[in-house]
């Protein structure tokens, strides 16, 4: 497969970038950012058979990942759910119609408000457009069960990370 790759400059989990793209099963990366471009040289050290280049810059470095969209039927974005350019990447990539995977890594990524009895969550941004889900409402047995299954993540990673 073939993709456009944005990602934040602050986005720093190589595992997480590795382990989409090993599953997206990519041959050709063009990258939309000077970061990704410097992941993926990480990457191709043990898959020389993966072609990446990065994209022509214009007069902004926005232009870059507009110019990477532009060069790929297929778009991967790592958002953090504030990122000027990744908005920008999202809207272009759903305007052209692009088969858009979103990769969001922060918190910030959506909003969790109270609405009557319920938790309102929503995602921030073009994340949001692109999702088409309007807001997730959880009553408190809901909340009660995420908090629940959360904590059973937490601690799963924790057990993980200190082996």
């Amino acid at each position: 497969m073939k993709i456009a790759l944005i990602v934040t400059d602050k986005f720093t989990d190589y595992h997480l970038l590795e382990t989409k793209l090993d599953e997206l099963k990519v041959h050709q990366v063009i990258s939309g950012t000077t970061n990704g471009y410097t992941m993926l040289e990480h990457y191709c050290e043990s898959r020389p058979h993966i072609k990446i280049s990065l994209a022509q810059a214009g007069p902004r470095a926005v232009m870059r990942a507009y110019y990477a969209i532009n060069q790929a039927d297929n778009v991967v974005i790592f958002a953090n759910g504030d990122g000027h350019r990744t908005e920008l990447a999202i809207a272009n990539a759903l305007n052209e119609n692009k088969n858009l995977k979103i990769y969001s890594y922060k918190a910030k990524a959506f909003d969790i408000t109270s609405e009557g009895p319920y938790a309102r969550l929503t995602m921030n941004g073009n994340l949001k457009k692109a999702s088409r889900i309007d807001a997730i409402y959880l009553n408190e047995e809901q909340i009660d069960k995420m908090i629940e299954r959360l904590n059973e993540i937490k601690n799963h990673l924790r057990t993980n990370n200190s082996n």
